[in-house]
């Protein structure tokens, strides 16, 4: 059976989101430092909007398209996420 269920497909691909938001806005604070936070967070919000909710909309194929606003808040889960690890490693 090579089939996922929508359930499964939905968790990987949030779990995604989540990895992904944590991976660049740690990579950030690693490579560049903390400063990078006053700039990194509002782009960072920016450019995940645009993708959630322009460019997902228009390009994803909706079979395999979820929700917008889901998908868009665990990009912000990912970075809340990264920001606590790097306060708590601190």
């Amino acid at each position: 059976m090579n089939t996922i269920s929508a359930t499964m497909f939905n968790f990987v691909s949030q779990a995604a989101h989540v990895l992904l938001g944590s991976t660049l806005v740690f990579g950030a604070l690693l490579l560049i430092g903390p400063h990078v936070l006053w700039y990194i967070l509002p782009v960072y919000t920016v450019a995940t909007g645009i993708k959630e909710f322009w460019y997902d909309q228009k390009y994803e194929n909706p079979d395999t398209r979820g929700s917008n606003l889901l998908d868009f808040s665990m990009y912000q889960v990912g970075a809340y996420f990264a920001l606590g690890i790097w306060f708590v490693l601190k």
